[in-house]
């Protein structure tokens, strides 16, 4: 969300920024428009969670219900999933909607403040955004091998920890540091 998204996953990739510009230039705007479509899955992972059902549906996994990692919320997969996880956790779907309806209104108030990065689990980032980068640059070339693995070190390489969002990092350890 703070490095440079562009220049990160084309180092990544090895492509040519302007083949990923239109997509990748604004990391904030990215980051958000990835969780919006992912929402429904949040809800599922953070439900799960919270009413500690062991399931398919968890932080430990990308999503189970996109059409693909960086595509929008499959219906008839979401539906699926929903009445598996009812079925074996022993709650009556309709049981199990109503209360994930309530997990839903908590993922908007975080949504809706800004704060959709303290439900989406980080590590998804990578995996999403190796598929963007495929879906872009589909049958033209570039490094696909290993591109989500390499994605997490090429983007966070391009941080800048004089940004005024690093302060939060950086008042306590000078903090420490004015101690000693």
């Amino acid at each position: 969300m703070h490095g440079d998204l562009l220049n990160g996953a084309a180092s990544a990739a090895s492509v040519d920024p302007a083949r990923l510009r239109t997509e990748l230039s604004d990391a904030m705007g990215w980051c958000l428009r990835i969780a919006m479509l992912w929402r429904e899955w949040i809800t599922l992972c953070l439900h799960a969670l919270e009413k500690k059902i062991s399931c398919a549906t968890n932080y430990k996994v990308v999503s189970r219900v996109q059409t693909r990692p960086c595509g929008s919320t499959d219906a008839s997969k979401y539906d699926e999933l929903v009445r598996n996880v009812a079925i074996s956790s022993g709650i009556p779907e309709a049981t199990f909607r109503q209360k994930l309806a309530s997990t839903r209104k908590k993922v908007d108030k975080y949504f809706d403040r800004g704060q959709h990065h303290r439900l989406f689990k980080g590590k998804w980032f990578a995996t999403v955004l190796a598929d963007n980068i495929a879906r872009i640059m589909a049958g033209l070339q570039h490094d696909s091998n290993g591109l989500a693995s390499r994605l997490t070190y090429t983007v966070a390489a391009t941080i800048d920890f004089t940004e005024p969002w690093a302060e939060h990092f950086r008042t306590p350890i000078r903090d420490v540091v004015g101690m000693l």
